[in-house]
């Protein structure tokens, strides 16, 4: 085969199913009988040359996709550490968030407590002060706990190892 593209018209003077059925065997796409009308043949010329088109367009648009499919996995390998780290973020984000705001909470509570006036004395509210204070060094600690993790996770390399699905089966 020169080009496996190119539409082939098989003409013969012997039309005989066997001999159609080689020209097919053999790579020929339409089969014709001498003489050939030469409006079937026109219109045979024609089917072919639109069909060798199309074939050529699909292999090149196949290639195409290839191509692209080939760079997209390359790109998807080179950039998957950070796609992990940018999930691993939106995670510390998150969980971040609940200790942040018992921070909050508790300090503004720990102002009240301070700006508000003492009745019955200073004991109840130093308590609670303290409470307060514990509270917020505990949600401080867990942040920090979150934190540290998330960095000491980023520094680390992440790997896969390919597997063979069918191998495992």
């Amino acid at each position: 085969k020169i080009d496996s593209v190119v539409g082939v018209i098989m003409l013969t003077g012997y039309g005989t199913l066997q001999t159609a059925q080689q020209a097919m065997i053999f790579g020929a796409n339409q089969y014709l009988r001498k003489p050939p009308d030469v409006f079937e043949l026109a219109e045979a010329v024609r089917n072919q040359a639109r069909a060798s088109r199309h074939r050529r367009m699909y292999l090149e648009a196949l290639a195409s996709a290839q191509a692209m499919e080939k760079n997209l996995k390359q790109e998807v390998e080179e950039n998957l550490s950070r796609v992990w780290q940018g999930k691993a973020a939106a995670e510390l984000v998150h969980d971040l968030v609940n200790p942040l705001s018992i921070v909050v909470g508790y300090a503004s509570l720990l102002s009240s407590e301070i700006r508000a006036p003492r009745v019955g004395g200073g004991v109840t509210s130093t308590v609670h002060a303290a409470e307060y204070v514990d509270t917020i060094c505990r949600a401080a600690d867990y942040c920090r706990y979150l934190a540290e993790n998330w960095r000491r996770m980023a520094k680390a390399s992440v790997s896969f190892d390919k597997i063979d699905l069918v191998e495992l089966l």
